[in-house]
Formats: structure tokens, C-alpha cells, sequence
């Protein structure tokens, strides 16, 4: 049986799929654990072949230059794949048939933040725009925008930085997604405690739901069709940590209501209730230092928390974020934001690093951080090591020197 031809729902027990109504039919749903093991023995029992569908007919030397044959058994490893405009470092999926959002309680729906509250679209935009102003002026991210040349054929170019704000707290249109189970059941099982700045066992409610991403299709079909994407390995720590996929909600990809998407309505989503167990959250929680190995503090982390909860920004966010949105009227715009608290100073400057605040990611870089960026990546081509070489070698590389303090 080919990935295509099996349905999960029918590989799993009714049970679990039914929302319970009473505390019987809640003792009798799965664990997290239970859900784990049966999905890791699927996956071990139909080996996925949805690259197949893609590669059927394709010249030899064209699935070489795509790497679609390319099989890695390390599922800690990130793939270089090229895109339409650049490249992206995708968690390693090759063996993989699912993606995975895990939710603490049935909320009835999932939808991105900027859908799920009375999120103010404007300021929400405006916070983004400073938030990719900022991102600009990081030395690793003007690098990677501009990208880094390892061959005749191969560029490593990444520019994410819509994907990067969603793992930094700020309001999208976008979802998350993991690859890894055991991230999934990290945001299913605890809550965030302000008090503490940790995460906790949450008892609120007795069970859950895990979202199961069935890709039963080419990842470029499903980027087309669905709105799926990965953002993965990137300059900044957590999305590779949290192994991060990415479904959109925006209008765009409905093609039939043209209303915000929910993904518990995606044609390729199962919906699976399970009981929340102590006993399996205390290891989670444990296993990820109560949170903190997934949302490690870095030199980005304080200035996105500090632009999310701002009331004052700059000219520069202002002016971008309308050339982004050449329908929105500038007078009108002014007196929204004016409305909602917000305002605009023509005399501040838009938050950017600096070498004050650089410091500590240059002494990062060259005290072995960049060898372990560099080593997390698998090139699916012949010359992989060659190119891995390469790119472990660009921090000595003068062309790129003014990217590393230097």
C-alpha cells in the first residue's frame, strides 16, 4: 500500500477520533504516548513514496539537481530545498508521513492568533514591520537574504521573516506545525506560567487534541494546494528546535468561500482526542526544562518581546507597512492606530542590532556556533560533504567577513 492509498482514520480506533461527552469516554481515550506508539508503527509499517508522484518521468539529471531521491535516516538533520525564490533548511521529513500541532483543550476550531481574538490587523502589521526591520539588520540574516554561494549550482538564500515572527510571539496569518511529536506534546500538555516565566502541567481540562497532518502528497503539491510550508533551520534558535512547519489561514487559500481557514477542516488533517496523563506531561516537561530548551533566550528573543508589548513606533514601520498595503488610505491609518493607543514618532529609531547587542552572537559564532549551524544541514546531492566543507569554511571566507564582526 503507497502512501497515497491509506486513509489514517481508518488505521486508528473510532475511539479516538469521536469528541468525548461524558468522564467514561474520557477515560478510555488515548494518551499522548499511546498516540505515539501507533503512529510511529504506521509510519515504520508504510514507508512514505509521496516524492514518487513528483519524480514519475522526470529526466535523471533534473531529480539529481532537485535531490528528490535523496533519502536521510537522521531525523535531527535539516535539508537543503530549493524554492522558487531562494532555498529553505526543511526538518527532515524523508521518512516521515506526518505533521503534528498538539492543543491542550478542544477550542472548537484552529486558527492563526490574528484570527482567533479582536487582534487589530493595522497594529498587528505595524508591529511586523518593526519586527522586520529589525530583522534586517542582524549580520547572519543579511548573509543568508543575500545569499551564500557553495558552487556553481548550489546558493544557500534564506528569507523568512513572516515565519520567524510567528515563532517569536507576534500575530500571523499563519499556524504552526512540528515534525516531532514530542514538540506537539510539549504545547498539548502545559501552560505558560508569567509568574515563573516557565511552563507548567496544565489541569484545566481533561483532555486534548492532536492534529495529524497526513502528507499525502509531494510537500511542493501540499505548498500549493493547502498553504503548507516549512521554515526549519534558521538564524534564530527556535524554529529549527521546534522542528517548525507552518499551514496559512489567510482567506487566499479557501478557494471555494474565500473565509479564514481552520485546520481541523484541511482535507488532510485527523483530528484526534486523547486524556492528558501527569505522568507523561512531567517528562515532557522535564525533557524540556520546563520549556526553556524550546524557547532558549537569545539576541532576538528580549527586542521581539519588547516590540510585541510596545505602544511607540517608528516612521520607518509606518511608511513600510503602507507601501506594503498600497490600498490603505495614510490619514485614515493615523487615526486607527491614534483610536487604539499607537503612535507613530517621526524622531525614533526603528529597533536594529547593534554591536553592543552583537556581541555575544559573534563570540557564539566563532566559539563553535557556526560549525554547529553548519552541521545540522544535509545537502541531498552527491558532493554533500563538499558542500558542507564550504559552508563550515565561509566564516573564514573574506567575502564574508563583515558578517562575523570581523
Amino acid at each position: 500500500m503507497s502512501t497515497s492509498q491509506f486513509k489514517l482514520p481508518t488505521l486508528l480506533s473510532n475511539q479516538w477520533l469521536i469528541k468525548p461527552s461524558n468522564e467514561q469516554e474520557i477515560s478510555e481515550l488515548p494518551t499522548l504516548g499511546d498516540i505515539k506508539k501507533k503512529l510511529t508503527e504506521i509510519e515504520f509499517k508504510f514507508p512514505p513514496d509521496r516524492e514518487k508522484h513528483l519524480s514519475a518521468g522526470m529526466p535523471d539529471e533534473l531529480k539529481k539537481h532537485l535531490g528528490i531521491d535523496h533519502i536521510c535516516d537522521d531525523k535531527s538533520k535539516f535539508i537543503f530545498t530549493r524554492t522558487q525564490m531562494a532555498s529553505s533548511l526543511k526538518p527532515n521529513i524523508t521518512q516521515s508521513h506526518f505533521l503534528y500541532r498538539g492543543e491542550k483543550k478542544d477550542y472548537g476550531s484552529s486558527k492563526a492568533t490574528v484570527y482567533r481574538c479582536s487582534a487589530n490587523h493595522l497594529i498587528e502589521n505595524i508591529k511586523l514591520a518593526e519586527f522586520n526591520i529589525l530583522l534586517e539588520s542582524h549580520p547572519m540574516v543579511k548573509m543568508l537574504m543575500k545569499g551564500i554561494k557553495l558552487s556553481n549550482e548550489v546558493e544557500l538564500k534564506l528569507n523568512n521573516p513572516y515565519g520567524i515572527a510567528q515563532h517569536y510571539g507576534f500575530k500571523t496569518s499563519l499556524i504552526d506545525l512540528t515534525s516531532d511529536i514530542d514538540i506537539a506534546s510539549f504545547f498539548a500538555t502545559t501552560e505558560h506560567n508569567k509568574e515563573s516565566d516557565s511552563y507548567e502541567i496544565f489541569k484545566d481540562n481533561p483532555y486534548g487534541v492532536l492534529y495529524v497532518y497526513h502528507m499525502s502528497l509531494p510537500f511542493t503539491h501540499l505548498t500549493k494546494m493547502d498553504g503548507l510550508s516549512s521554515i526549519g533551520l534558521q538564524p534564530f534558535p527556535r524554529p529549527g528546535i521546534q522542528k517548525g512547519f507552518l499551514w496559512n489561514c489567510h482567506p487566499d487559500f479557501d478557494k471555494k468561500n474565500k473565509s479564514v481557514r481552520d485546520l481541523k477542516d484541511s482535507s488532510y488533517v485527523t483530528t484526534i482526542y486523547f486524556r492528558h496523563d501527569e505522568k507523561f506531561t512531567k517528562s515532557i516537561i522535564e525533557n524540556t526544562d520546563h520549556g526553556r530548551k524550546i524557547f532558549p533566550v537569545d539576541e532576538l528573543s528580549e527586542m521581539a518581546l519588547e516590540i510585541s508589548n510596545n505602544t511607540e513606533f517608528s516612521q520607518e514601520s509606518f511608511d513600510r507597512n503602507l507601501g506594503e498595503n498600497p490600498r490603505d488610505n495614510k490619514n485614515n491609518n493615523i487615526k486607527i492606530l491614534k483610536e487604539n493607543g499607537i503612535s507613530i514618532n517621526p524622531n525614533k529609531q526603528p529597533y536594529s542590532f547593534d554591536n553592543d547587542n552583537l556581541e555575544s552572537f559573534y563570540l557564539r559564532m566563532h566559539n563553535g556556533g557556526w560549525d554547529q549551524f553548519c552541521d545540522q544541514i544535509e545537502f541531498p546531492f552527491e558532493d554533500n560533504e563538499i558542500l558542507k566543507a564550504a559552508l563550515r569554511n565561509v566564516i573564514k571566507n573574506p567575502l564574508y567577513k563583515e558578517f562575523f564582526g570581523c
